[in-house]
């Protein structure tokens, strides 16, 4: 058996070392953009709560989302060309655990034959529904509490995660700037990563308590 000489024990202890080092430096790699992560979650509630107090005071719920990646060619235009939308306006609802919720539309309802609430498309629903959706706080980018130049609505830059090739309507503005209407393939792009309908009181018209529905599937 062949012992180790001196040199060959140091040399080993410095595969050793720069191995541990090694494991370290990936360890620590990984743990410093989870830290940013959970940083821009915490900074993007405490605004969310912010504007929210500012809303239950009086504020106008409604907020102006915008896609970043259409920000510097599109916006403040909208609707230009194959229904390039650089943004859209929905109301501030809160946010949960994985994001923020939007209220973006309201939409008639009505019980099928199983008992299940679903969407109607002409005057024979029996209850209303508001429809929203959730944006993850990864997807959002900044958040201009004051608005710009164009609007006074707190604005969300989101990066739209939800991207998809569709067949149907969509907009383009002529040489007068009018907005027609085209059929076709376009892409849709949405940050909202999932979608929730949520009962509306007949009264006030009003979201009762967040308390989600079950809806059929919803034409857009």
């Amino acid at each position: 058996m062949t012992c180790l000489g001196i040199s060959d024990i140091i040399a080993l202890a410095g595969v050793i070392i720069a191995i541990i080092t090694l494991i370290v430096t990936v360890r620590i790699a990984r743990m410093i953009p989870q830290k940013d992560k959970l940083s821009h979650r915490k900074h993007i509630r405490e605004v969310v709560r912010k504007l929210t107090r500012e809303m239950e005071s009086g504020r106008n719920h409604m907020c102006k989302i915008i896609d970043i990646d259409r920000f510097e060619n599109l916006y403040p235009d909208n609707f230009n060309s194959h229904n390039r939308q650089s943004h859209f306006k929905a109301e501030l609802d809160g946010n949960d655990i994985h994001g923020v919720i939007f209220i973006d539309s309201n939409i008639g309802i009505k019980k099928d034959k199983e008992g299940r609430f679903v969407a109607c498309y002409d005057d024979s629903y029996t209850d209303k529904a508001a429809a929203g959706g959730m944006i993850p706080y990864e997807w959002i980018i900044d958040i201009d509490e004051s608005g710009d130049e164009t609007d006074s609505s707190a604005i969300f830059y989101c990066r739209f995660g939800k991207k998809r090739l569709k067949i149907g309507q969509y907009f383009v503005k002529d040489e007068d700037v009018q907005l027609k209407r085209r059929f076709g393939i376009y892409q849709c792009r949405s940050p909202f990563k999932s979608r929730c309908f949520f009962f509306l009181d007949k009264a006030t018209n009003k979201v009762q308590q967040h308390i989600q529905i079950k809806v059929g599937k919803v034409r857009r």
